[in-house]
Parts: structure tokens; C-alpha cells; sequence
């Protein structure tokens, strides 16, 4: 239990260095991330990967060319183990913000994993 905590605190750490490091490439404060002011951020996230330019393109697309302003992907640390900058990368390349749910444990092993 003590190894899952340490790892996810380095996930936490990783995470904080990057939306840090993500402001200041931008030149912007944490605060110009938000929405204006009475405006929401639409996302999209589908059954399979938005983590690459086909799938990406082809929701923009299949949306009469309306980016969304938050891509979401899922990944786990037994196939992703580092951060997967290739996502990150492509979505920001895209205008649009990443959301990443990386989760502790191997999606193709059902819900008893120890190691994890």
C-alpha cells in the first residue's frame, strides 16, 4: 500500500509540474485556463482513442468543424506507465485543453490487482 501511495504522489507531483510548466510555455497564469466569464468549455471523450490525429480530426469533423475545448483520454500505468506526452502534445496542438484519467492498474485484468 505504501508503494501506491508514493507513486501516486509522484503522479500528483508530475501533474502539478506540468500544468505549472504548460502556464508558463504559454505565458499565462493559472487563472487564464478558466472560461470567460458566463461561457463553458465543452469536452469530448469517445470509446476508443482521441490520442491520435485521425480519431481527433475526424470528431472535429463529424462535429460541422467545432473543435471541443477539452479532450478527454483514459489510460492505465500497466500500457501508459509515463506520462503520455504524445496525447498531451496533440490536444494542446489542437487548441484544446487535456483531461487524462491515468489510473493505477491494468484495465485488462479485472478489478483484484494487488500490485496495484
Amino acid at each position: 500500500m505504501a508503494t501506491v501511495f508514493r507513486r501516486l504522489g509522484r503522479v500528483a507531483a508530475v501533474v502539478a509540474v506540468l500544468v505549472a510548466g504548460a502556464a508558463t510555455v504559454q505565458g499565462t497564469s493559472a487563472a487564464a485556463v478558466a472560461p470567460p466569464s458566463g461561457k463553458v468549455y465543452a469536452g469530448v471523450t469517445v470509446d476508443g482513442s482521441l490520442g491520435e490525429v485521425p480519431e481527433l480530426d475526424a470528431y472535429t469533423a463529424s462535429a460541422g468543424g467545432k473543435k471541443p475545448s477539452v479532450v478527454m483520454d483514459y489510460r492505465d500505468w500497466a500500457h501508459t506507465p509515463d506520462f503520455p506526452t504524445d496525447f498531451a502534445d496533440l490536444v494542446v496542438g489542437r487548441g484544446a485543453t487535456p483531461m487524462l484519467t491515468w489510473e493505477p492498474w491494468d484495465y485488462a485484468k479485472g478489478v483484484d490487482q494487488p500490485a496495484y
